[in-house]
């Protein structure tokens, strides 16, 4: 058996009327300082680790190392949307088009990505 966290995660009860969509600003507070998390979601604000007695043990490993490597992407390279043939910027998707399946990810987008000088 396999919990749905994609659907946990999306819960309109928790997350709101938009939990779908993606809205950074659903984790601010009225003053814009960050909600640590919803009461519903125990400690993390969401249920990508697991629940209960089955959640990961290695969360906290896995979300420094995120935070590091994404916090080293943004200070040594800049993100654009990338461009199509005829050198125009093609819109990026935020709320993202997925490939469905056992393990859900997101269908190739193109970006350009490059290195600060």
């Amino acid at each position: 058996m396999m919990a749905n966290v994609r659907h946990l995660n999306r819960d309109p009860e928790i997350y709101g009327a938009d939990a779908a969509h993606f809205n950074p600003a659903r984790f601010l507070d009225a003053n814009r300082e960050v909600i640590l998390c919803a009461t519903e979601t125990k400690d993390d604000g969401h249920f990508t680790y697991g629940f209960g007695r089955r959640i990961c043990v290695g969360k906290h490993v896995a979300n420094n190392s995120l935070f590091i490597d994404f916090a080293v992407m943004l200070w040594a390279c800049t993100f654009k949307p990338g461009k199509d043939e005829s050198g125009k910027d093609i819109p990026i998707d935020v709320d993202g088009r997925i490939e469905h399946g056992v393990v859900v990810r997101p269908i190739p987008f193109k970006v350009d990505i490059s290195a600060l000088p």
